[in-house]
């Protein structure tokens, strides 16, 4: 008997990552066919600029930390999946498909999200962590 030694939250981040790059590609190669007007098009490049943004948001970025803090907690990842599944609802098979599969996984992150442990405490402490920018009117 083979033992699999993978904690729900790999799997999970595991699954994130690959419809993130699906996600990726659907964007890219929908932009090759040009049809559907310019829209269409503009959802386009929004769903590929996503996609790359749900992408890199699993990794421990400064600059998503810094401007897209939302995506680093549970419940931000899932209203931007949300989101996200707006943006994907056209008359494509792929693109309904795909947007079925960002809602349903959007409702799992915000469900999770009221059972993690992370308490507002540590929220705060790690905002105020981060060194404030400083800018000069000179």
């Amino acid at each position: 008997m083979v033992q699999c030694d993978i904690s729900g939250k790999t799997i999970f981040k595991i699954t994130y990552i690959a419809l993130a790059v699906i996600i990726i590609f659907f964007g890219f190669f929908s932009l090759i066919s040009l049809g559907g007007g310019p829209i269409a098009y503009m959802f386009r490049v929004y769903s590929l600029i996503f996609g790359l943004l749900l992408f890199l948001s699993e990794f421990k970025l400064d600059f998503i930390k810094k401007y897209f803090y939302f995506l680093r907690n549970t419940l931000g990842k899932g209203c931007f999946c949300l989101l996200m599944a707006t943006t994907l609802l056209s008359s494509e098979t792929w693109g309904l498909g795909l947007a079925i599969a960002y809602t349903v996984f959007g409702i799992c992150f915000i469900i999770f999200s009221f059972f993690e442990k992370k308490d507002d405490d540590s929220i705060y402490k790690e905002a105020q962590t981060q060194e404030p920018t400083r800018r000069s009117i000179f």
